[in-house]
């Protein structure tokens, strides 16, 4: 779709706009790096299922907790860096893909490359707990 609005690079309070780029690069590669842990985990409940090891699913679910809570602060956190009002957790996380399409260009490919990981890894977070779900439908599991 063509715009006639100019795509103005995201600026912070005065920060220069690699800067920026590279704080988002970071808070990127963080919140790929808890997105896969919780893959990690997932893949071992799946395991605790099986052997039916009620208390290392127990573990599981404490982690998954910790690691829900550490991705949504690196959301407000790029949030923040980019500028915007921190939203409830009830409100839609501003368009990610439309903001990196702001920064600087020679950091776009390499945040854009992030965050299409980041979207991988959360589909396949998401098969492998519908996968979990189906092994024991009387047993309840936080995604």
């Amino acid at each position: 779709m063509f715009s006639l609005t100019r795509q103005i690079p995201i600026m912070l309070k005065g920060e220069p706009n690699g800067k920026i780029a590279h704080k988002i690069e970071e808070l990127l590669q963080e919140k790929l790096s808890l997105y896969q842990e919780l893959q990690r985990i997932l893949e071992l409940e799946k395991t605790y299922v099986v052997k039916m090891d009620i208390d290392s699913l127990w573990v599981t679910i404490s982690q998954k907790k910790a690691l829900a809570l550490a991705i949504e602060d690196i959301r407000q956190n790029i949030i923040r860096v980019l500028g915007g009002s921190s939203p409830s957790t009830d409100d839609k996380a501003p368009g990610l893909s439309r903001m990196i399409r702001r920064v600087l260009p020679e950091k776009r490919a390499e945040l854009e490359k992030i965050h299409l990981a980041i979207d991988t890894c959360k589909k396949e977070i998401a098969r492998q707990a519908s996968d979990n779900k189906k092994l024991y439908p009387g047993i309840s599991f936080r995604d």
